[in-house]
């Protein structure tokens, strides 16, 4: 019976010692779940309403700082979603991004520059980190980077109304970048700071939308030699991979991208020898100024059946090395055929 009593005493001065605990949270750290382990390194914070909080962790420190910032950013866009969502409505079909562009495109332009690094640490192989962003900090990146896109919109229409097709296809290219900018920055004033005048920034996208729906049929034309003619999807790719509108009609074309190619063939003893020497060539519509000359290797193949085998076989090898060259990113990419994506 004495056991039983001694067992129930402390039993409640074991309650009474974990009940502050239990009342007022973990006053030295905020445990954090990370595949399935409790990780209690990241100092505790007070949350308030004024201020975006995220804690990531990342195989190393500087991955865990980016995965935080990463994360602020995605708050914000998600706070600010079902806005986006009307005003793409709105829009129609003028710019027919997938879901998870428009995503994207939002998260990185949302200005979380003036963040700040709270705390980090590592627990085993894992490393933390805290990220804060103030949303007043939040409204006086997002008012800055508004102007610039503004001013950016009006240097550009106004050397827009000079240009030739490609200038402005150029023009139209640049701009949907800072459309892309506007529209989320402008939902992000509405957003948290209701009372700011909004009507000059409207106003810029507004006209900026304009002109690029007005010059949506400019596009860059793709063409080829007749014997490499099969080879012109690997092209179209690779000016979609580059964001950039493609046709095979050189009607209202703004440059051209030809694929010219040169095929001999020739008799070796018992063998059919086929070569194909080919480059890409990028042209200005405006002025046919050469923008960028791609050379390309030159194909040899033999057949002890005939030229058609040999050929189709260079074409092949064509095909490959061809792939190889126009692969990479969309930056790489607008360099090697010689597009400013930025038109300055």
């Amino acid at each position: 019976m004495d056991s039983i009593d001694n067992m129930k005493i402390r039993i409640i001065n074991l309650l009474w010692l974990i009940l502050p605990l239990l009342l007022t949270g973990c006053p030295k750290s905020l445990m954090v779940k990370e595949s399935g382990e409790s990780v209690s390194c990241i100092q505790a914070y007070q949350a308030d309403a004024d201020h975006f909080v995220a804690i990531a962790s990342g195989a190393n420190l500087e991955m865990a700082k980016t995965n935080a910032r990463r994360d602020i950013a995605q708050q914000i866009s998600s706070t600010i979603s079902s806005r986006m969502d009307r005003k793409r409505k709105l829009q129609g079909e003028k710019f027919s991004e997938t879901t998870e562009e428009h995503v994207r495109s939002e998260t990185n332009a949302i200005p979380i520059d003036q963040h700040q690094i709270d705390d980090v640490c590592q627990s085993g192989k894992t490393y933390y980190a805290r990220a804060s962003l103030s949303k007043q900090a939040l409204i006086s990146s997002t008012k800055t980077r508004l102007s610039f896109h503004k001013s950016e919109v009006q240097r550009k229409l106004k050397k827009a109304s000079g240009a030739g097709l490609y200038g402005r296809y150029q023009i139209k290219s640049s701009l949907s970048e800072n459309i892309k900018h506007l529209r989320t920055l402008v939902v992000l004033l509405e957003q948290y700071a209701p009372n700011e005048n909004l009507k000059p920034f409207n106003s810029s996208l507004q006209k900026a939308e304009r002109f690029v729906a007005d010059n949506q049929e400019i596009r860059i034309a793709v063409g080829s030699s007749e014997v490499t003619d099969s080879l012109l999807p690997i092209i179209e790719r690779a000016l979609s991979k580059a964001q950039l509108k493609y046709t095979r009609n050189n009607k209202n074309a703004a440059a051209l991208v030809l694929l010219d190619a040169k095929l001999s063939k020739k008799k070796l003893k018992d063998h059919y020898v086929a070569q194909i020497k080919a480059d890409l060539f990028v042209r200005s519509n405006d002025d046919n100024e050469l923008l960028s000359r791609v050379a390309l290797k030159e194909q040899t193949s033999l057949s002890t059946v005939g030229y058609h085998i040999a050929t189709k076989d260079a074409l092949r090898k064509l095909h490959i090395h061809l792939t190889q060259r126009l692969s990479g990113s969309r930056e790489y990419l607008l360099k090697t055929l010689g597009f400013d994506d930025n038109a300055k």
